[in-house]
């Protein structure tokens, strides 16, 4: 017997200690301290019933499978067996914390039944749309030989609307909508390329892209490989003389501003100047250079024209917001205020150059002399902040024309400001709108 015994005492051994393994392993699991919950309402308290984890709904199938139990730890424990092994003070811990757990969901879940908590695309939704004024476009000049319309856009990179023919359509329909007949001058700004092949390429793709635009001409940065730029495209029916500068003197190894020099009998010599003029940055760090060095380069540049008896048209992403009305949400308060002058492009420092630019050089703000008054007319607006669905923006665009061109005096001989408008209805791809204006001859 006592062998028998012996025998039998060798056989169960194992199993029981395997059963007592079990049970510890079963208490320690049960504990409301092992209870990691998830941050999610929804699967707050989702326990796995191997290792009694929480477990996300976007956990990957090979996390849940490195965290399986491996062979040899022995079947996941069963929760009867694992209560009857727990103390009663544990007991009442884990019913407790079952008890909050379940409450859980519920009081997450009710403010969002409410409607209290909504959504990205609820916020969104929900707020308010800033009003446009009408600003009607006047009818095309009768005779389109006597006009000469030019068109603005900061594309954010040209490569991108080149790469497949979709883009390549979306970048026409845009750029030719200003008018009728498609506009004489086109200006694309950011382009983002460097000189040489790469611009080369553009060159063919945008032939195809825009049929009728023979003659391209760009300036790239060679100071900062794809950076800034300015590509201007002329159409071929115009047949406009032109002599072209690239850059404004100084400040050109950014590639930021063509100027296109033409004539036509009866009307004064003109300079359509295409600029991107350079950002101040984040934290303002290219300020000083913006409005002590390259603000008064052009400056200086129109100033030569206007000596040299030449009218001057300056188009362009100008990246300053001239007036608080090309602000969207200026005048909510004065500490709103404050806090919008320490953006770039917003600085009184950027207004206040503007100002002298336009004070300087004899120009007006053609959109500004046809529509003074109007509110809520943007040409930029913030992608990360979805600001373009409702209308928050802000207007960095401009096209300006000599003093004179704006007069309503009518003896006034050479060119005159016929239209200045926004595109903003067309593309809403990137952060700028295009602008243009059509200028008549007054001969």
């Amino acid at each position: 017997m006592r062998t028998r015994a012996a025998s039998l005492l060798l056989l169960v051994a194992p199993h029981a200690q395997a059963h007592q393994l079990r049970l510890a392993r079963a208490q320690l699991l049960m504990s409301p301290r092992r209870l990691v919950r998830s941050p999610d309402a929804h699967t707050r308290g989702a326990i796995r019933a191997d290792e009694r984890q929480p477990v996300s709904p976007a956990e990957p199938a090979a996390s849940a499978r490195k965290r399986a139990p491996r062979a040899g730890d022995g079947a996941p424990p069963d929760e009867s067996v694992a209560k009857r092994a727990m103390p009663a003070a544990s007991k009442k811990r884990a019913a407790a914390a079952a008890t909050a757990e379940a409450a859980m969901p519920v009081a997450e879940a009710a403010p969002a039944a409410a409607g209290a908590k909504l959504s990205r695309a609820g916020q969104l939704a929900a707020r308010a749309l800033v009003p446009r004024a009408l600003t009607p476009r006047r009818a095309p000049p009768e005779k389109a030989d006597d006009s000469l319309t030019l068109v603005s856009w900061n594309v954010g990179g040209l490569r991108a609307w080149l790469a497949d023919a979709a883009r390549r359509a979306d970048l026409a329909s845009t750029a030719l909508a200003a008018c009728p007949n498609g506009p004489d001058i086109i200006f694309l700004l950011e382009t983002k390329l460097q000189p040489g092949a790469m611009e080369e390429q553009a060159r063919e793709a945008l032939g195809e892209a825009l049929e009728g635009y023979d003659a391209h001409f760009f300036s790239s940065s060679g100071a900062k490989k794809g950076y800034s730029g300015v590509c201007a495209l002329v159409r071929r029916a115009c047949q406009l003389p032109l002599e072209v500068v690239r850059g404004i003197g100084e400040c050109d190894d950014e590639g930021r501003a063509i100027t296109l020099r033409t004539a036509r009998p009866g009307c004064a010599p003109l300079d359509v100047v295409g600029a991107y003029v350079p950002n101040s940055g984040e934290g303002l760090k290219r300020l000083d250079y913006r409005v002590g060095e390259w603000d008064p380069a052009l400056r200086r540049h129109v100033r030569g024209a206007h000596a040299d008896g030449r009218a001057v048209c300056v188009i362009g992403d100008l990246n300053v917001a001239h007036l608080d009305a090309d602000i969207w949400n200026w005048g909510e308060s004065a500490s709103k205020n404050k806090a919008l002058e320490k953006g770039a492009g917003l600085t009184p420092q950027e207004r206040a150059s503007f100002a002298t630019l336009l004070a300087e050089c004899g120009l007006v703000d053609g959109f500004r002399a046809l529509h003074p008054d109007a509110s809520g007319c943007f040409s930029y607006w913030s992608v990360r902040a979805s600001g373009r669905p409702v209308n928050r923006g802000l207007r960095l665009d401009y096209a300006l024309v000599t003093a004179a061109m704006a007069s309503p005096d009518e003896a006034t001989s050479g060119w005159a400001l016929h239209d200045c408008f926004i595109l903003d209805e067309l593309n809403t791809r990137g952060d700028h709108a295009a602008v243009a204006i059509t200028l008549v001859s007054r001969a």
